[in-house]
């Protein structure tokens, strides 16, 4: 909507366009007040030319900065992150507003790789800790272990498969 535009230095120009249509975004500041899936004291949003919010930016008081991209319905769907400790994170939610696939390096830079199901409950994980040594998950719809590999940091392998009742 016209009655939003922002002075020039606060728009995002696209350097291509067709005929007739314009793409981008339109940088929109301090209209964000609805989500409360990012708590910070500063945040900016990008709406498109028919006014849906697509994205928010925002910068909490501790200095850790988020990314989140809206879908046409407003619903968040992707995360991006860096914690004021360094750490970072990718997370892709579903339609449903669940985390299904998460991506994590901690301040140290170990990954981390977890994916969930439709409840939101994690199913796979894998990651490799600080002395190199890396680990696969595989839990049940519970978040019950049910397989677990890795490789300790002297090579030693280890395979662990459990029951329901999380017996070896």
């Amino acid at each position: 909507p016209e009655s939003r535009a922002q002075p020039p230095d606060r728009t995002i120009r696209l350097i291509r366009s067709a005929p007739g249509r314009r793409y981008g975004f339109r940088v929109v500041s301090s209209l964000i007040d609805k989500p409360n899936w990012f708590i910070g004291k500063v945040r900016w949003g990008c709406e498109t030319e028919d006014g849906k919010i697509r994205a928010v930016l925002g910068v909490a008081a501790d200095g850790a900065v988020g990314l989140s991209i809206l879908d046409a319905n407003g619903k968040q769907r992707e995360t991006i992150g860096l914690a004021a400790d360094g750490s970072a994170h990718l997370g892709l939610i579903d339609a449903k507003e669940k985390t299904r696939a998460r991506l994590t390096l901690d301040a140290d830079g170990a990954p981390f790789l977890g994916l969930y199901d439709a409840s939101g409950m994690g199913r796979a994980m894998l990651d490799v800790a600080s002395d190199g040594s890396p680990f696969l998950g595989l839990h049940d719809a519970n978040e019950k272990p049910h397989v677990a590999m890795n490789v300790d940091a002297d090579g030693a392998p280890f395979l662990g498969l459990y029951d329901t009742k999380g017996n070896i």
